[in-house]
């Protein structure tokens, strides 16, 4: 991946030649509710804070107002002078910029302390930087025995310091004395660690300046009405601390493009992670004193690759369900990218990967770029897709999907798209548009991940999704259960536990019933790409589902029953999963005898046990319904499936071995369900497929 991301980013240093510190713009993470950039400027002559907005422009205030993002970690002095974060413009980042100044300027002796950016931050230091007013007006560096002051005093006394050293809003004429002092106590009344007194600083602030904070996408500091990121100091001490300072008196390999030049292994500056130190495998010669010889990089390579995160963060970026990820191209062999085309180039790519993600756009993208990737020799990329997390000032990589060929997505596209139509022809139109969306997006949401500590546990959608791109074996058994996981959380409402969305209120049991479905599409899917591993279906093979399909289109006036038996010939199931599918049909058909005697909550539902059936549950189920079909007089309009039911599930009832886990036996039983209330409600007509919790009438 690093290859690509330098070959990228040559790319675009060869089209933009001159932007050494523009490269470093970032997109910004900002909420759908942002409208504003909020300048601060302090005018020195009049000792006044100003605030000033301009219309916040997503493509184009990044670099208007040079957002480079925040300094790398969460526990680095803040001296960026554009920030997403109010709190350290109020704070930190006149005295750390201070300081970055006075350390370049030893360092490389080029002019950074001298006027008019240093004396103007130095006069602003000493005439309106204080140290916050302790919660007792006491100062806050005096003998104090409370727990926050102890914190302060401990090892990350330091810390502390930095987040309490403020602008005087009193003498700028924002806060009073008083206010300033509130900001030491949170709503409740209580006392505050100190880290936190910028947020509170910030949060009285905004109330001032009748702002609110998810409205604003970005801080930026003026001085004397000029900015700060317009000064030529600035932009070159920028440059220095991101491009040039790693490199001084180091000579080695590049690992990037094998030259023997000066070099650097300090890649703090990068937000993507290509190695780690945990694991003795990314040592050179797995000796633990050389991790760095495997990642050093000269600076036209590292120069690139920073170039080429930016333009990844700002246009490769999308989503699969509520996870992020990145979409970064690389050229096989000797293929070239032109960096006149590139902008185009790279919309195609990721245009690519988000029809997998969602296919309404797969007609179109298919029509428009055929022809557009035979030409330029596309079929010569291949895709790495970066899964992460945002924290407050980290970027937390959650996976890694290395080298998806083109050809692979474009096989994958067409295989959904099949699946979809398959689904259409086989189970009739669903929803108000009538269309089936198999795809990744509806893959996230079939799969529950866990959520923990407000964090959530990807790692399962994650290993099924790198199998499915690599071409690799999908287990299952563990899509399985987490289908019928999912299962339960719609029947028993266990929504906060996982990224599941709940559905809109009263349906809970059509949420249930198009899981699986879906699921069992997805298995029909899997099966014919070959990857699917450890199941007992039957031998996929084409000219069976064809067979069974046809070339008509799905017709309502075939009788339920029959429908079904062409369901079951195309999912491959085999006895014993035919046998649950027919009672999970039976299931279906009680519960809607008993809608018709105002029993609502459908009671047999409650004989089903989510969390998987063994035999013996499996027979008490059989018994149950067969009971309940007597009760309500149904047996001779069901003679067909219950016969099939008894015939494919008596012989393993008197056989010592029960073949199947108890999740297996749940799943096939509900699938049998649902067929049957989609079939029903495809017999209805459009009313009943747009309000699926509206049973049939009798």
């Amino acid at each position: 991946m690093l290859e690509g991301m330098i070959r990228l980013g040559r790319a675009l240093r060869e089209a933009s030649p001159n932007l050494e510190v523009e490269q470093l713009v970032q997109p910004v993470r900002a909420t759908s509710d942002a409208r504003y950039v909020a300048e601060l400027n302090i005018d020195t002559e009049k000792g006044r804070l100003e605030v000033r907005s301009y219309a916040f422009d997503e493509s184009q205030s990044p670099k208007q107002f040079l957002w480079i993002g925040n300094a790398d970690g969460a526990n680095s002095p803040q001296w960026l002078a554009t920030t997403d974060h109010l709190e350290y413009l109020l704070s930190q980042t006149i005295p750390s910029l201070c300081k970055e100044l006075e350390r370049a300027e030893q360092e490389e002796h080029l002019g950074y302390t001298e006027p008019p950016l240093y004396t103007k931050l130095v006069r602003i230091r000493d005439a309106w930087i204080r140290k916050a007013p302790s919660p007792a007006g006491r100062d806050i560096s005096t003998n104090e025995t409370s727990p926050q002051t102890l914190t302060a005093r401990s090892s990350n006394k330091g810390q502390a310091e930095r987040y309490l050293q403020v602008l005087d809003l009193a003498k700028l004429d924002i806060l009073t004395e008083s206010q300033m002092q509130a900001c030491w106590y949170d709503e409740k009344g209580r006392e505050i660690h100190p880290k936190g007194y910028p947020q509170q600083l910030a949060k009285a602030c905004l109330k001032v300046w009748d702002l609110k904070e998810k409205e604003v996408a970005l801080w930026t500091l003026a001085i004397d009405g000029q900015r700060v990121a317009e000064f030529p100091v600035y932009r070159e001490l920028v440059a220095f601390k991101k491009l040039r300072k790693a490199f001084e008196g180091n000579r080695g390999i590049c690992k990037g493009c094998g030259q023997l030049t000066e070099i650097t292994d300090d890649l703090g500056n990068m937000k993507f992670k290509y190695y780690n130190t945990d694991k003795i495998s990314f040592a050179s010669g797995l000796d633990q004193k050389r991790w760095k010889e495997n990642m050093s990089l000269c600076r036209s390579c590292y120069a690139a690759e920073l170039a080429a995160e930016a333009y990844v963060q700002k246009y490769l970026r999308s989503k699969i369900g509520d996870l992020p990820f990145y979409v970064i191209p690389d050229v096989l062999g000797t293929a070239y990218v032109d960096p006149r085309e590139i902008e185009e180039w790279s919309k195609d790519i990721r245009a690519s990967v988000e029809t997998l993600v969602n296919l309404q756009g797969l007609q179109k993208f298919e029509e428009n770029l055929d022809a557009e990737i035979q030409e330029s020799g596309a079929f010569s990329y291949v895709v790495n897709l970066l899964f992460f997390k945002r924290s407050k000032a980290e970027m937390r990589i959650l996976g890694l999907i290395r080298d998806v060929p083109f050809t692979r997505i474009k096989q994958l596209n067409r295989a959904f798209n099949e699946a979809n139509e398959n689904a259409l022809q086989l189970l009739g139109p669903v929803g108000k548009n009538g269309m089936w969306r198999i795809d990744l997006n509806a893959f996230y949401y079939l799969v529950p991940s866990t959520k923990q500590q407000g964090d959530v546990a990807y790692r399962n959608f994650l290993r099924y999704v790198d199998a499915l791109l690599q071409d690799k074996k999908l287990p299952y058994d563990s899509l399985l259960n987490s289908f019928v996981q999912l299962i339960r959380v719609y029947r028993f409402g266990q929504f906060g536990k996982f990224q599941i969305r709940p559905p809109k209120s009263g349906y809970e049991l059509f949420a249930l019933e198009m899981t699986a479905l879906q699921a069992n599409v997805l298995f029909g899917l899997f099966r014919r790409l070959g990857q699917l591993q450890g199941d007992s279906f039957l031998p996929w093979e084409e000219s069976t589902v064809a067979g069974t399909l046809g070339d008509e289109l799905f017709d309502p006036s075939i009788p339920v029953i029959e429908q079904s038996k062409r369901i079951l010939a195309a999912f491959g199931y085999n006895e014993i999963q035919q046998g649950l599918f027919w009672l999970g049909y039976l299931v279906g058909d009680v519960a809607l005898a008993q809608y018709h005697n105002n029993l609502t909550n459908y009671p047999i539902l409650e004989k089903i046990n989510y969390h998987g059936m063994d035999k013996l549950a499996v027979q008490r189920l059989s018994n149950d319904v067969a009971e309940a079909l007597q009760r309500y007089k149904r047996i001779g309009w069901v003679s067909e499936p219950l016969f099939e039911m008894m015939r494919c599930l008596n012989p393993y009832f008197g056989a010592k071995r029960w073949p199947l886990r108890d999740e297996e036996a749940t799943f096939y039983v509900i699938s049998g369900f649902a067929v049957f209330q989609q079939l029903i409600r495809t017999r209805q007509g459009k009313q009943a497929l747009e309000e699926p919790t509206q049973p049939v009438k009798a």
